[in-house]
């Protein structure tokens, strides 16, 4: 025989589990994603999809290739903005919920935990809520143009 408290949490268990079986499918309106603010660093020469340097060859491995655009020149560095995931639900609230990851992290902290269970912004959007970003020169946004982090740009 179950005891009451045996009782309660088989109900609540399986309340739950109906909950989320009848529960409605998220429905979004409009979303997408962009950058924003940032800088265009751009290497002295003129770029050419195909560099002198590697014209007439039969099989162009790929470090070749990039080796001779960067010494051809004219290519461009865009760095420093910041990179914006943004989903619109069906009624949305007038103001965003917006995350911020903690440092060494990415918008994908909110998108879902390590057992495969639901993230952050999937919960607030049921509530009409969210927006995800990656701050200036972390993760999905780009790199530094100048300090420890910086990439590589022969001006």
């Amino acid at each position: 025989m179950l005891s009451i408290r045996q009782k309660f949490t088989v109900l609540a268990a399986v309340s739950l589990l109906a909950s989320q079986a009848f529960a409605s499918p998220i429905t979004i309106e409009k979303q997408g994603s962009f950058a924003v603010g940032g800088t265009v660093k751009t290497s002295v020469g003129q770029y050419t999809p195909v560099p002198e340097a590697i014209k007439g060859k039969s099989s162009n491995p790929f470090w070749d290739v990039y080796n001779a655009s960067i010494a051809a020149g004219g290519q461009t560095l865009h760095g420093d903005h910041a990179s914006v995931f943004y989903q619109i639900p069906v009624n949305a609230k007038p103001y965003p919920l917006v995350f911020l990851h903690g440092y060494g992290q990415s918008a994908r902290t909110w998108q879902t935990t390590p057992d495969g269970r639901e993230g952050f912004d999937t919960i607030f959007f049921t509530q009409r809520l969210p927006d995800l970003f990656d701050r200036p020169t972390k993760t999905r946004a780009s790199r530094a143009k100048h300090g420890r982090r910086q990439l590589a740009c022969r001006a």
